[in-house]
């Protein structure tokens, strides 16, 4: 006995089988079959359910983030773009009307920059500077906005 457990000491260990083995392999009877096993290459049954789950774990919250952004980007897009649907929007069509709803928001901004430069030219070939009449009009608003804010005051006291 003693013979085979010198013998066991310098034998090599089995090529295929996975290092990590002895921490998750509670069947070992002995700290020589620890040893033996140190430096295993196939993971043992319960390191792949370990694995597996810790795999599972991650793929379940990155599921978890997708359909959160999902359900975030439902919330902003206007709610008459699902109008006329008896249930909920599936991912998909959430995610094709927010390109949708996202190109028109594009091609709307492009319509009003075009329509704001406009009004600024035609200003200006009226002799009128369209960052002065910008101020001006903040200034009118600031003061319209102050003398109701005085008014009210007066009226509750």
């Amino acid at each position: 006995q003693q013979q085979q457990h010198q013998a066991a000491l310098f034998q090599q260990p089995p090529p295929q089988q996975h290092h990590l083995q002895n921490l998750f392999d509670f069947k070992q009877e002995s700290p020589l079959s620890a040893q033996e096993d140190s430096s295993d290459v196939s993971p043992a049954p319960l390191e792949k359910t370990a694995k597996k789950q810790s795999h599972n774990l991650i793929e379940r919250r990155y599921r978890e983030s997708i359909n959160g952004q999902i359900t975030g980007l439902r919330d902003v897009l206007p709610s008459s773009l699902f109008e006329g649907r008896s249930k909920q929007p599936n991912k998909a069509l959430i995610l094709r009307k927010g390109v949708e709803y996202i190109r028109h928001l594009q091609r709307r901004n492009t319509e009003l920059q075009s329509e704001n430069k406009r009004f600024r030219d035609l200003l200006t070939s009226v002799g009128i500077d369209p960052v002065s009449l910008l101020e001006r009009s903040h200034d009118f608003i600031s003061q319209a906005q102050q003398t109701q804010s005085q008014s009210q005051s007066q009226s509750q006291s």
